[in-house]
């Protein structure tokens, strides 16, 4: 009983870890999709130093022991959702910016 307790706990453990990674990665990546004048560091790191490290992370040894995802993968399908998420908003702040200056327009 005593083990199985240890496994689980390891288990969770490393899950925590890579979902740590996951969360820096995506926090980076929106931190660098914003225009530079708006971007500030994660917690005191620099966003593009931060997803180079957790880069590094993924394609380590010590991610393929913690975890069974394939770390390629993981940065292609995070980088897709960014980008996908990204042109959703510019997406839609252009159709805000249209909506407003046809709300303007029609006032005067």
């Amino acid at each position: 009983m005593k083990n199985e307790n240890k496994v689980g706990a390891y288990e969770n453990l490393a899950h925590a870890i890579v979902m740590q990674a996951v969360t820096d990665y995506r926090a980076s990546l929106k931190m660098l999709y914003k225009p530079i004048g708006q971007r500030f560091k994660i917690e005191g790191i620099d966003a593009a130093f931060l997803k180079t490290e957790v880069k590094h992370f993924f394609e380590s040894k010590y991610f393929s022991n913690l975890t069974s995802v394939d770390g390629e993968i993981l940065v292609e399908k995070l980088q897709r959702e960014a980008e996908t998420k990204e042109f959703f908003r510019l997406i839609v702040s252009i159709i805000y910016m249209t909506y407003a200056g046809y709300q303007t327009k029609e006032v005067k």
